[in-house]
C-alpha cells in the first residue's frame, strides 16, 4: 500500500457506507470523544450538513480505488480542529501520518491557520502522528492538545 499513489478527495454522499462503518469501528469509537455507536440516519443527516457547510471540510484518503479514511478541519476563525480515522485493514501503516500532511497541503491561501488536534491519553497511535508532524503537545487533564500553525492556508474551495 505505500508505494501507491494515495491522495485526498473530497468526500461525497456516496462515501456514506464507508465513513458510516469507519466511524462505528470499534477502535475509532475508543478513540473518540464520542464513543457511543452512531445510527445510519443520525449518520446521514450529520454527513449532508458536514458536505453543505461551509466550515466543515471532510476528505477520504484513497489511492483512487480504495478508502482508507477520513480527515475532517472543523474550521472556526483562525482554528481548524482536526478528527481522522484510518480503517482497521490499514491501520499500522503510517497512512495517519500521510493523511495529515496532506491535509496540511491541501489548504491554500494568504492567511494562517493553526491546526489543532485533542487526542486522548491512552491514543499512543495518534500522539505519535501530531508529534512526528511537529505538533506542539500541551497536556490537559484527560487528553492531549496538539497545535501547529500552517502558514498561508485556508482557502478550501467548495464544489
Amino acid at each position: 500500500m505505500c508505494d501507491k499513489k494515495i491522495f485526498l478527495r473530497k468526500a461525497e454522499e456516496e462515501d456514506s457506507h464507508f465513513l458510516f462503518e469507519l466511524r462505528n469501528d470499534e477502535l475509532v469509537r475508543k478513540s473518540s470523544f464520542k464513543i457511543s455507536p452512531i445510527l445510519w440516519e443520525t449518520h446521514r443527516n450529520w454527513l449532508v450538513r458536514v458536505i453543505n457547510s461551509e466550515n466543515e471540510h471532510l476528505y477520504v484518503l484513497t489511492d483512487g480505488i480504495e478508502c482508507y479514511g477520513q480527515v475532517r478541519l472543523s474550521v472556526s476563525g483562525e482554528e481548524a480542529d482536526i478528527s481522522y480515522s484510518i480503517k482497521n485493514e490499514a491501520r499500522g501503516r503510517g497512512l495517519g501520518k500521510r493523511m495529515l500532511k496532506l491535509a496540511e497541503s491541501v489548504l491554500q491561501s494568504e492567511r494562517d491557520i493553526m491546526f489543532v488536534g485533542k487526542v486522548k491519553k491512552d491514543n499512543i497511535a495518534s500522539q505519535k502522528v501530531f508529534e512526528r508532524l511537529g505538533y506542539l503537545r500541551e497536556e490537559k487533564k484527560e487528553y492531549y492538545l496538539y497545535t501547529k500553525m500552517i502558514k498561508g492556508c485556508l482557502s478550501i474551495e467548495k464544489k
